[in-house]
């Protein structure tokens, strides 16, 4: 039985699909082929039409942000409005709506960036291939089209997919095999990673943001950084499965404006701790096969004892095998790993099939229309333009989580002002400073964490140079963020407590 490499092309015209909910069962694996769509991007489009990326939901602001799609497909031009046409959809080959759900055990997307200079046609474009299956990213890179060199950068999005993570681990040499290479040679990157959901420390979830200096690897030709970023989701009621272990992560509950009770305050959200990790590597030039004179190399240059030729090894000769060179991807690449509580693509912090993945399906048409002077600037450029947007996901993720938790000090407040002298609302406000000293800290992590990963992108690159330095602007967005936090939770909460010890004390003093 072969694999089946899902071929995805960026130029199609999008193809309507029916709406899309949850399939909670887990599927049986998809049939097996190969299919090789190269020639032909369009066909057999209609036996696998696209689907929306968030299905139903009982949700009442996804109607406003409906509403407010809707409203913005007009633009001004002059004194009359005009509606904007969209750009033509991307083009996804495995079915995903209410019957099919081929993502119940993880996902990977890869898209490949290729220049003019290493294109068919001499223009700039993208190639992506999706997959469900570890079979069937093994024959991608043993004897698919991961397995060729020529493209500039590869993107690789992996989402709730743990036997993927293994897999690209140790086909990058990010992990330790027991040997010390990655030690040698490598990062401590791994040590984050393999850990898809945060920290706990006595019971509780460890709020961090951690970058990861930049090394280099002269037997690969590669240099190599990462950072990892816990953030906070917010899930509306009975979306996440009760079960001790996810409980462990929730951070708290956020109230809301009941409107099917009558706009009575409930329970309404609950946020959750997650976990996000980029590993970048860039290809260097030729490979320097004896870069530090009598040194060993680290690698084993044919196949060893339990080893095959594409690297794979039998479990009792794991411990003692060298990494085997050949076996290694050692292109520009960027990898991020995502993990949901829920199991869903949907619930990352980059969404599967949306909005940022349709933009990187695009990327090539992000650079300037003008020649670049070579292929290490282009690389370069399109690495930046792509961490940049992890930024702004996560930029996106905390503006969302911030309405929500603005609601919540808002109700709060009309609590307090019907009875400021009620200490009994004390212990919830001493609850929700605390919190809200958590979310603060976190943004400064965030920040500070922002400001050592520019560093050690301009290491990694150092010998290029590109139009724009590295997360441009990126850190004033995030300082926003801060001063948000300050303004709309932590400073009106401590309003709040100073206004109910005051009017505690004024009471006390009438008696």
């Amino acid at each position: 039985m072969s694999s089946r490499l899902s071929f995805l092309t960026s130029n199609a015209p999008r193809v309507s699909s029916p709406p899309n909910q949850r399939s909670r069962s887990a599927p049986t694996p998809p049939a097996i082929s190969i299919e090789d769509l190269s020639q032909d991007p369009l066909s057999n489009i209609e036996s696998h039409p696209p689907s929306p990326t968030q299905p139903k939901r009982s949700d009442t602001a996804g109607t406003a942000a409906t509403q407010q799609s809707s409203a913005s497909s007009w633009r001004r031009r002059g004194n009359a409005w005009q509606r904007r046409h969209k750009s033509p959809g991307v083009i996804w080959r495995k079915r995903w709506d209410s019957e099919v759900s081929p993502f119940e055990n993880g996902r990977v997307l890869i898209i490949d960036c290729f220049s003019r200079d290493h294109s068919d046609d001499g223009k700039r474009k993208t190639l992506a291939y999706e997959f469900s299956h570890e079979v069937e990213l093994r024959e991608f890179y043993e004897t698919g089209p991961g397995s060729k060199d020529g493209h500039c950068l590869r993107i690789v999005h992996v989402q709730n997919a743990r036997w993927a993570r293994d897999f690209l681990l140790r086909k990058f040499n990010i992990s330790d095999r027991g040997n010390n290479v990655a030690g040698l040679t490598g990062t401590s990157f791994a040590k984050w990673a393999v850990w898809d959901r945060p920290q706990r420390r006595a019971g509780k979830p460890v709020l961090n943001s951690k970058s990861f200096r930049c090394s280099r690897d002269p037997w690969r030709g590669i240099s190599r950084t990462g950072f990892g970023v816990d953030y906070l989701k917010y899930y509306h009621l009975k979306v996440v499965p009760d079960n001790d272990v996810v409980d462990q992560f929730k951070l708290c509950e956020l109230n809301h404006w009941d409107v099917d009770r009558g706009n009575v305050p409930a329970h309404g959200y609950d946020v959750y701790v997650q976990r996000m990790s980029v590993y970048i590597q860039r290809n260097e030039g030729p490979i320097n096969t004896n870069p530090d004179g009598d040194m060993k190399s680290p690698y084993a240059s044919v196949p060893t004892t339990g080893q095959t030729a594409n690297g794979t090894l039998d479990p009792i000769d794991d411990m003692e095998t060298l990494p085997l060179i050949e076996s290694m991807d050692n292109n520009s690449t960027i990898i991020v790993f995502e993990s949901s509580h829920t199991g869903y693509p949907e619930d990352t912090l980059i969404e599967a099939r949306g909005e940022m993945e349709a933009r990187w399906r695009r990327l090539m048409q992000l650079l300037p229309r003008e020649d670049i002077p070579n292929e290490d600037v282009i690389t370069v450029e399109l690495m930046n333009i792509v961490i940049k947007d992890v930024y702004k996901a996560l930029q996106v993720s905390w503006d969302k989580l911030l309405a929500k938790c603005d609601e919540h000090v808002n109700i709060l407040e009309e609590k307090i002002y019907e009875n400021p002298a009620d200490e009994s609302r004390a212990p919830e406000l001493w609850t929700n400073s605390a919190l809200w000293l958590k979310v603060e800290k976190l943004i400064s992590l965030q920040i500070s964490t922002i400001g050592e990963v520019q560093n050690n992108l301009t290491e990694l690159a150092d010998d290029v140079d590109p139009h724009e330095e590295w997360l441009h602007h990126t850190p004033d967005e995030f300082r926003n963020v801060e001063t948000m936090v300050q303004e709309q939770l932590v400073k009106p909460t401590a309003n709040l407590s100073d206004l109910v010890s005051s009017s505690s004390l004024i009471n006390s003093t009438a008696r």
